[in-house]
């Protein structure tokens, strides 16, 4: 029997290039989570040396011991293609994020 609990949900926020969509690939890919036995999906892109790949705010869903999750990646706190005032806002849009959405 399938938990129908309402979801909780994980805001990742920090500095460009410190493991935000690292992390929640990780927590996305939990052995609950597979609908393929031994594949590793990247629901978030990854960048590397710092570099920016999270422009906009995205969103996953994972289950891990029958508890439902959502996490939201956020762009980097110092992100090296948005201005100080685009990460703000795309922030504040995740902090705002309702279960049906935006």
């Amino acid at each position: 029997m399938e938990n129908t609990k309402t979801k909780k949900n994980i805001l990742s926020i920090g500095r460009t290039g410190s493991g935000k969509s690292t992390l929640a690939n990780i927590l996305c890919n939990n052995e609950d989570s597979f609908e393929s036995e031994g594949e590793f999906e990247e629901f978030f892109r990854e960048g590397e040396f710092s570099i920016s790949q999270t422009k906009r705010v995205r969103e996953a869903e994972f289950k891990n011991k029958g508890e439902r999750y959502r996490i939201i990646d956020t762009p980097g706190i110092g992100d090296t293609n948005l201005t100080d005032e685009e990460i703000l806002r795309e922030i504040a849009k995740a902090c705002y994020k309702k279960e049906s959405g935006f």
